[in-house]
């Protein structure tokens, strides 16, 4: 904990045994009762091809990473999502994010009880880049909202199953599949075009679609 507390980068690369990054359940084991934050300002990680989580339980009310800055993650093929739920409630410094050749199917992991839109507000996210990500889907499975006023630049290429824009409030949201029991799952855009348009008057965009 003394460690996280003052570490300021971490890079993981090449370590072909590793599921998690941060070992939450070992925290909790230890029965810490005071929730702390974290220096981390950057983190990077590249070729774990096994890593499934990178926090392996929602870290609420252990730990916070409201310092984060920067979250570049690329080929993690087993990578079932990158934050979970609770944390994106204290990303409030996060400028950049940039995936790359993930197995994720959404960017942020399913609340448990999660039925009530959720808005996602992200006041300092500057760049988006998610490249061949062919898994993922949507930027959360549930109904939500997706506020990233100061988003400058948003760079899309080979995720061909991402519903990336809606043109108005009422088209949010298709049905895209039934899960085990018979519940609708459904396909939200990450954006709203006239939302965009309204809140972010200088956005550089790239979107690259194939089409089989």
């Amino acid at each position: 904990m003394q460690v996280l507390q003052t570490l300021e980068e971490l890079e993981v690369k090449d370590c072909d045994s590793l599921e998690a990054v941060f070992d939450v359940k070992g925290l909790k084991s230890q029965e810490i009762m005071i929730k702390r934050s974290t220096q981390l300002k950057s983190l990077t990680l590249s070729s774990l091809p096994k890593l499934k989580h990178v926090w392996n339980e929602d870290p609420r009310e252990i730990i916070s990473f409201g310092n984060l800055c920067k979250v570049d993650v690329s080929m993690c093929q087993s990578l079932l999502y990158i934050f979970p739920y609770s944390l994106c409630l204290d990303l409030g410094h996060l400028e950049m994010l940039k995936l790359i050749a993930c197995g994720v199917k959404e960017i942020v992991a399913m609340e448990e009880a999660g039925s009530m839109e959720i808005n996602f507000n992200f006041p300092q996210l500057k760049v988006m880049m998610l490249y061949h990500l062919t898994n993922l889907k949507s930027f959360y499975q549930g109904k939500h909202t997706l506020d990233c006023p100061s988003l400058k630049t948003l760079n899309v290429y080979c995720c061909e199953a991402l519903r990336m824009f809606s043109f108005d409030n009422s088209d949010l949201q298709q049905p895209y599949s039934i899960d085990e029991n018979q519940d609708m799952l459904v396909q939200q855009a990450m954006f709203c075009i006239e939302k965009v348009n309204a809140t972010i008057p200088c956005f550089s965009l790239f979107v690259h679609v194939i089409i089989r």
